[in-house]
C-alpha cells in the first residue's frame, strides 16, 4: 500500500462556511462596569435587569404584620441542649459518596468516568438524533465526543481567534493559536456541527426556556442514576456568564459573585467529594405564568426549591448545609419530614426570618463570653404533630452567629481547632482558642463545596468563555459540559485515586481522551472494512475538478462550478474523495481515519 502521508497534515480544499459570530454586548458601559460598592443599584433596575441581592429577605420571611404573633413564643421550650441529636438517634452514619452500578471504580479510565458524569443516553437519543433530523447534520457519538474534546483543548488557551486553530500556517510562538486541529476535524465540519446542534426533542413554544429544559433535566437524572452523594451536601448558587440580556432568559445580576452577569443556578454539591449532583436554573421574571414549579404550593418558592433539590437524598438521613439565603425555617421542616437534616445561617435582612426571635437571642448572649455556645429548643407545628428544631448560637467578638437546624448537639469536634481575637479595650487584645461544636464545624468545613466547584469551572479559563456564541442555548449546554468536566476530575481523584492535576493539565488530558475516544476508533475500523482492498492501491486525497460531478459510474460535465456530495462517513458536504474509490465522497478528517483503518488492519494481519 502506498499512502501519501503529507495529506494527514494538509487542510482540505472545501468551500468555507460562515463562522459563528461571537457574543455581542449591547448593554451600556454603566451596566457592564457596575461596581456594587460604589454605584447605585438603580442603574441596573433602570436597564431592566433582575437583581439577586444578598441583603434582601427570602419571600417567606417578609412579615405580613410588623408585630410578632404570640404563637411564635409558644413554639420555643427553653435554652440548653438536651444531649440528644435526632440524626444520631435515628442511627444515621457518615457514609462516603459512591458511584452506582460501578463496583471496581479503580479500573475506570478518564473516558469512562466522563461518560458516567455526562448524560450519554440523552446525547445519543436527543442531541444527535435531533441534530440529524432538524439540523440535517448526521453526527455519530464518537465524532461528537471528538467535537467536545476539541472545545476542551481550545479552552486551554485564551485570546486566539477560533479560525486560527485551523490555519494552514506553521505554528508560531508569537502569532496565532498554539494548536492545529486539521488532522482531527476540518473547520467546515466543526462549524457545521456547531451551527446544527439541537438540544431538545420538544417543539418551540412560548416558554422562554423550552430549548434548554431537557438538557438540564436529563443531566440531573443522569447524576441521580449514577452518583450517590456522601452524608453531607451543600446548596448554593452558581453563575454562568452572559453579556447580552436581550437574548438570555432569566438574566440576572448577582453582586456577590465574581462573575455577576448572566444566568444564576441553584446547585448542590457533595460536601466530601465536591461533586455537583443537582442544578436548577433561576427563571426569575421570565418564568412561565400559571406554571408553578413542583412543591411551590408547600408555602413558598424557597420551600419548594429545597424540597425539589433534595429529592434524590430523601429518607437517607443526609445533612444539607445552607447559607443565609435559604434560612426559611418552614423549608428546613419540610425536608426534615422527608428524611433530610439541614442547618442554615440566620441573618437579619431588614427583618429577622419568620419565627426567629433575633432580638431575644441577642439579649440572651449580651453577657456571654466569646466562643460560648447555647441552644434554644423549639417545636414546629406540622399537621397533627410537631417537628423539633434548634436555634444554635455562638458568641463571636462582634456579633452572635445564629444557626437554625434540625440536628446537632453541643459536642466539640477534636479536629475543629480555631481561635478569635477579642478586643479588651485600651488597645489590648486577647487570643482565645477553642473547638467548634458539630453544627459550626460542619458549616465552616462544607459551606464552600459549591464555590470550590465553581472556581474549578471558571479558573483559569472557562469552556463557557471560550465557547463565544450568540446562541444562548449553546451557553447553557456549555455550562452543563463544564460542570461535567469538573465532576470528572473530582470523581477520578475521589474514586480512582488519580493524581490531583491543575484544571489546565486535566483539560488537556480529558481533551485527548475525547479526541481519540474508543467509540470513534471502533467506528473507524468497522466502517472502513469494506474499503480494505489490494495493498498496492494508492490512497491519495483528491478533489473533483470544477464543473464535474459523479453520475453513478464516472465523472461527467456538471452545470454548476463546484457540485458537492455527502461524505460517506460523517455526512458533511464535500468535493473530495480517496483515489481508491471515486464513487464515495470523503472529507479530509474521514480520509485520515480511512487510511488509519487500513494501516491498523494491515498491521494486525502482519
Amino acid at each position: 500500500m502506498r499512502v501519501r502521508r503529507s495529506y494527514f497534515f494538509e487542510a482540505a480544499e472545501v468551500e468555507p462556511v460562515e463562522e459563528a459570530e461571537e457574543e455581542q454586548i449591547p448593554l451600556p458601559d454603566e451596566v457592564l462596569n457596575f461596581d456594587p460598592a460604589v454605584d447605585d443599584i438603580a442603574i441596573l433596575l433602570q436597564n431592566g435587569i433582575a437583581i439577586d441581592d444578598d441583603n434582601e429577605p427570602a419571600p417567606e420571611n417578609v412579615p405580613e404584620e410588623p408585630a410578632i404573633p404570640p404563637t411564635v413564643h409558644d413554639m420555643y421550650e427553653g435554652w440548653g441542649f438536651t444531649g440528644i441529636c435526632p440524626r444520631q438517634k435515628e442511627g444515621c452514619n457518615k457514609h462516603g459518596a459512591t458511584l452506582k452500578n460501578h463496583n471496581a471504580t479503580s479500573n475506570l479510565n478518564i473516558e469512562q468516568v466522563f461518560e458516567i458524569m455526562f448524560p450519554k443516553d440523552y446525547v445519543i437519543n436527543v442531541i444527535l438524533k435531533e441534530t440529524t433530523n432538524r439540523g440535517e447534520c448526521p453526527v455519530s457519538y464518537g465524532e461528537f465526543l471528538r467535537f467536545l474534546g476539541i472545545w476542551l483543548l481550545m479552552s486551554t488557551t485564551e485570546g486566539c481567534c477560533r479560525r486560527d486553530f485551523w490555519s494552514r500556517l506553521a505554528i508560531d510562538y508569537f502569532i496565532g493559536a498554539p494548536y492545529r486541529f486539521n488532522e482531527w476535524m476540518t473547520r467546515n465540519r466543526f462549524e457545521q456541527i456547531l451551527q446544527s446542534l439541537q438540544y431538545t426533542s420538544e417543539e418551540a413554544s412560548a416558554d422562554k426556556f423550552w430549548e434548554v429544559r431537557e438538557v438540564i433535566n436529563e443531566w440531573n437524572k443522569n447524576m441521580t442514576n449514577n452518583f450517590s452523594p456522601s452524608w453531607v451536601s451543600c446548596l448554593d448558587e452558581s453563575m454562568s456568564t452572559w453579556r447580552n440580556k436581550y437574548t438570555c432568559p432569566g438574566y440576572m445580576f448577582v453582586p456577590r459573585k465574581p462573575w455577576p452577569f448572566g444566568n444564576e443556578y441553584h446547585s448542590v454539591c457533595c460536601g466530601v467529594s465536591r461533586i455537583m449532583w443537582g442544578t436548577e436554573i433561576v427563571e426569575g421574571q421570565d418564568a412561565r405564568p400559571n406554571h408553578p414549579k413542583q412543591f411551590d404550593n408547600l408555602g413558598g418558592k424557597t420551600i419548594g426549591l429545597l424540597v425539589r433539590m433534595t429529592e434524590p437524598i430523601w429518607y437517607k438521613g443526609d445533612v444539607l448545609v445552607l447559607d443565609s439565603g435559604f434560612c426559611v425555617l418552614q423549608a428546613l421542616i419540610e425536608i426534615r419530614k422527608r428524611g433530610v437534616f439541614a442547618a442554615s445561617v440566620i441573618k437579619k435582612r431588614r427583618f429577622w426570618p419568620k419565627y426567629i426571635l433575633g432580638d431575644a437571642i441577642n439579649d440572651h448572649f449580651a453577657d456571654r463570653n466569646v466562643s460560648e455556645v447555647d441552644c434554644w429548643r423549639g417545636n414546629f407545628p406540622s399537621g397533627n404533630a410537631t417537628v423539633p428544631f434548634y436555634i444554635i448560637c455562638m458568641k463571636e467578638p462582634k456579633y452572635i452567629m445564629m444557626m437554625m437546624t434540625t440536628y446537632g448537639t453541643d459536642q466539640e469536634i477534636n479536629e475543629a481547632n480555631t481561635e478569635r481575637i477579642v478586643d479588651l479595650g485600651n488597645g489590648r487584645t486577647e487570643r482565645i482558642r477553642f473547638k467548634y461544636t458539630e453544627i459550626f464545624y460542619n458549616h465552616f468545613n462544607f459551606r464552600h463545596a459549591v464555590d470550590d466547584h465553581n472556581n474549578n469551572r471558571h479558573q483559569p479559563i472557562s469552556v463557557e468563555v471560550t465557547w463565544a456564541t450568540q446562541r444562548w442555548a449553546n451557553r447553557v449546554f456549555a455550562f452543563i459540559f463544564a460542570i461535567s468536566e469538573v465532576n470528572t476530575k473530582l470523581a477520578l481523584e475521589y474514586f480512582c485515586g488519580a493524581e490531583k492535576l491543575s484544571m489546565i493539565a486535566f483539560q488537556k488530558k480529558l481533551a485527548k481522551a475525547l479526541i481519540f475516544n474508543s467509540v470513534l476508533m471502533q467506528d473507524v475500523v468497522a466502517q472502513r472494512n469494506y474499503n480494505l482492498r489490494d495493498r498496492s492501491v494508492d490512497h491519495n486525497f483528491l478533489t473533483v475538478d470544477p464543473f464535474r460531478r459523479w453520475n453513478g459510474r464516472r465523472f461527467v460535465v456538471a452545470k454548476t462550478r463546484y457540485p458537492q456530495r455527502r461524505c460517506i462517513s460523517c455526512g458533511c458536504r464535500s468535493r473530495t474523495y480517496c483515489s481508491c474509490n471515486a464513487e464515495r465522497a470523503m472529507c479530509h478528517a474521514c480520509f485520515t481515519n480511512h487510511v488509519l483503518a487500513i494501516e491498523m488492519s494491515a498491521n494486525a494481519q502482519n
